[in-house]
Order: C-alpha cells, then structure tokens, then sequence
C-alpha cells in the first residue's frame, strides 16, 4: 500500500485530528459523578440517554450536563427524550415573593443529580458515600419509568441557578414486583437539597404526586417515614396523612411508618379509627430504645 511522503504525514494528522474534532467536538458524555463546572441541567428536546450510565447531549454549543469527555459514535441503545411541558415556576413561599422553583417530570440525565440528593438526604456522610450514589443512581435507572402512565418521577428545579435541581420524588400505581411491599399508588424517595430545605419544595414535590393520583383515579397515596423523622411526621400529618398498620413496616428491625391519604368521601362507617400518628411513632422509638413492645390501638409494635 503506497504510503504519503514524509513531508506531507504532518499534514495529514493535523487534518485527520480537525476532522475528529469536528465529527465530535459537540457531544458531551455524562458519567454518573457530577461536576461543578456545568452550566445548564436543563435537557434540550433532542438529548439522547445511551445506555445505563451514560447521556449525550449533541448539536448544542452549551455545556448541559457533566463534564466535557469525548463520546464515541458506534453507541447503541439510545432513547429519544421529551421535554415536559408543565413548567410552571411555583413560588418557594407563600409569605413573599422571593426565589422560585419548578416542579417537572424527570428527565434520565437528571437521575444522577437526584442519586446525590438521596444519599445527602438519607446516608450518614462517610466515605462510602460515592458508592451509595452509584448504587442509587443504578436503583433509579432500572426504575425510571420511561412513558409508563402510571408512574411518574418528578424533580424540583431552580431557574435561578441554571436549572440546578433540588429535590426529588416517585410516585408508582403499577403493582409490586416484590413482596412484602407498600399498597399503590405509593410515593417514595421524597428528598430536598439541604440549603432548599424547609422553603416548600416537599411541600410542592407531595401535591404533585396527589394530583397523579387522582388523575389515575386512585382513592388514596401511601407512603413511609421513619419514626424518628419528627419534621416529615408533622407534616404529613398536617396533609391529613393517618396511620396504615401494616404486618411487616414497624415490625422488628424495621422502623418505617406506613402513611394514607384519602382523597374520596370521608367512610362514614364503624370501623376502628387509625392510631394516632405521634404515638405511633412514639411507639417504635420505645422499642428501639429497648423499652419492649407497645400496644397502640390494639396494635402490637
């Protein structure tokens, strides 16, 4: 095979090198870590997810997501994303203007955002914090609910910062895979950057997944919280959430509280009414503490 001149394989490379940054120059490979140098969280209608770990964003001059790696072109598995188009911004309070947030369907790149903001939210800081998130985000990826109609993932972001997101939440009528497991539709994974804590975002997050619930025609939500987290007790408790008991969450090791809301008509009827949400809780922190098993309503924690 005839070779180019010495003189002239310069060129060559110089040309070859162009053409491979011209070829890819503009597409962005996500990994599962963020970086602080982004610009944007904000996905264009033309993102791509390639498979499990991994998004492209290509054909936009700005940085939307982590990092700046070069992609390679022979990727398969990809999955065309749509922007939502319920975007409204909701006020952060109802007292005064100040900065606002909004509420949307998640996008798959915005999953690795929403792995950090669980494990800051739900892990004790420590250096395995990196591989919770890995393990989080892996959990959530299997989970996402690509165009399923009766499972939604939201995020809460804030315009004001380049479409930083700050919470997270999943709501999901579909039935269990796994036993023992909530009753649906059950929302889960409810988590709010630390600094946007206490500013209404759960609050936001919460109405959201009702409103998916009674556009799925469900009569109630569950979900669950820890014994010990007073602050989600009283507010769940103000949303009229009560006390589901349940044969497994409570039990043992486990120290979770299963909670209902109701959104049809008030049951008129004579069953025994809920415990109260406090003594329960109450409850559960005795055993923990060693105090020996309780009796709640005629409940047994």
């Amino acid at each position: 095979m005839a070779m180019a001149p010495p003189h002239r394989r310069p060129r060559l490379l110089l040309l070859a090198y162009v053409f491979f940054q011209v070829t890819v120059g503009k597409c962005a490979l996500a990994f599962s870590s963020p970086s602080p140098e982004f610009s944007s969280q904000s996905a264009p209608a033309h993102s791509i997810a390639v498979g499990k770990n991994i998004s492209f964003f290509c054909g936009n001059s700005q940085k939307t997501f982590l990092g700046n790696h070069r992609c390679r072109l022979d990727a398969v598995a990809v999955k065309k994303e749509e922007r939502p188009a319920d975007v409204s911004p909701t006020p952060a309070s109802s007292q005064a203007p100040g900065p606002t947030f909004i509420i949307r369907e998640a996008f798959y790149s915005d999953l690795p955002f929403a792995a950090h903001i669980l494990v800051d939210g739900f892990y004790t800081r420590s250096i395995l914090n990196h591989a919770h998130r890995l393990g989080e985000l892996s959990r959530l990826q299997n989970n996402f609910p690509y165009s399923h109609p009766n499972h939604k993932m939201f995020v809460a972001i804030d315009p004001n910062d380049k479409g930083r997101i700050i919470g997270f939440c999943d709501v999901d009528a579909r039935p269990p895979r796994i036993k023992p497991a909530a009753p649906r539709p059950y929302l889960s994974d409810l988590a709010v950057r630390s600094d946007w804590k206490r500013r209404g975002v759960a609050t936001a997050l919460v109405r959201r997944c009702e409103e998916c619930a009674g556009v799925w025609d469900m009569k109630n939500l569950y979900l669950r919280v820890e014994s010990s987290n007073t602050r989600a007790l009283d507010m769940y408790e103000g949303f009229g959430y009560v006390v589901e008991p349940h044969p497994e969450f409570g039990k043992g090791r486990d120290h979770t509280i299963l909670l209902r809301r109701d959104f049809g008509p008030e049951d008129k009827g004579g069953g025994e009414p809920p415990p109260p949400l406090k003594e329960f809780a109450a409850a559960i922190e005795g055993r923990k503490a060693g105090a020996g098993v309780w009796q709640i309503a005629g409940i047994g924690i």
